[in-house]
């Protein structure tokens, strides 16, 4: 009983700390709105959304917690951007407005809806609702109750309370796009089959590869060390160096992308 005690008061202090640590009333909010979600109370999608950033905002794109890796996602001239986990597509009309040519995959409906709606001005953007992984077929698609995101994985605890999906699943080397000059990864938490199905492709474009390795709650981030070693190895294997850069996402946690090029 004293230890059940003892990790309550944990946790809550936790909250506590990183509520003190935004210092803004919509982070404040998205951590009120995730604890409300794990108790498994009911809410609005909207509510959570609005609180994301996920809403358009006068039209206009944003980049918001990932600008610092904003100068290296736009491809060189007469390259495109391959935006693989689009989302509503920060980063694909990001490289849209330079002019670039975008495929952007994104499997989620929700989020495949609005960026759909929010690059149809766009002719230089493709846009997708299916999967890529290590194989053509079809795969299984875990949706967030309380958010747009969903995952490949179907192992994360507490991700998939808004039910699961069939969803066609494609490699990337199945799909020959030419010139490709960045490809963006950004699938909570299944980055290696991605980057098995992509693998003749990046030896063919040697592209520049920018990875968010996903580390958040639950099995996640007990297995996210582990993970990270198989990006990392991968990348050996394909001949790339790389450079890790991390966005603090908690007072205590950060959230690290991989930023890789190929060897000269």
């Amino acid at each position: 009983m004293t230890s059940i005690v003892t990790r309550a008061v944990s946790k809550f202090k936790i909250q506590i700390e990183d509520i003190v640590w935004h210092k803004s009333i919509s982070g404040t909010a998205l951590i009120l709105l995730n604890i409300v979600y794990r108790r498994k109370i009911p809410m609005p999608v909207a509510v959570y959304n609005h609180f994301t950033g996920y809403g358009e905002k006068n039209g206009e794109d944003n980049v918001g917690y990932e600008v610092y890796i904003e100068k290296y996602m736009l491809p060189e001239e007469g390259k495109c951007l391959v935006d693989i986990g689009a989302s509503v597509g920060e980063w694909t009309v990001f490289a849209a407005k330079a002019g670039r040519q975008v495929y952007a995959f994104e499997p989620s409906p929700k989020a495949y809806d609005i960026l759909k709606k929010r690059t149809q001005k766009y002719p230089n953007v493709h846009v997708y609702s299916y999967a890529l992984g290590d194989k053509v077929g079809v795969g299984r698609l875990g949706l967030a109750a309380l958010s747009l995101s969903g995952t490949m994985d179907v192992e994360i605890n507490g991700l998939h309370k808004g039910g699961t999906i069939d969803i066609p699943l494609r490699s990337l080397d199945s799909l020959d796009i030419p010139n490709i000059g960045i490809i963006k990864i950004d699938t909570e938490g299944y980055e290696t089959p991605i980057l098995h199905g992509a693998k003749e492709t990046i030896e063919k474009n040697k592209p520049r590869l920018i990875i968010e390795v996903h580390k958040a709650s639950g099995k996640a981030a007990k297995t996210f060390p582990e993970e990270l070693q198989r990006i990392r190895k991968i990348l050996k294997e394909y001949n790339y160096t790389w450079e890790s850069y991390c966005r603090r996402i908690s007072l205590r946690d950060l959230q690290p992308h991989i930023v890789a090029e190929p060897k000269i």
